[in-house]
């Protein structure tokens, strides 16, 4: 029981890594328009 907990956890935490940093694939499809707009909110 305990390992299948882990590994639920480990899955979690890699899906929100995952969507905090977006793979390259996943940024090179986004616009530049998107992106800089995206840059700007971050840094703002």
């Amino acid at each position: 029981m305990f390992a299948h907990q882990d590994q639920g956890r480990r899955r979690e935490t890699k899906g929100k890594e995952i969507c905090l940093r977006p793979p390259m694939k996943l940024t090179s499809i986004v616009p530049l328009q998107v992106r800089e707009t995206i840059n700007q909110k971050v840094t703002a």
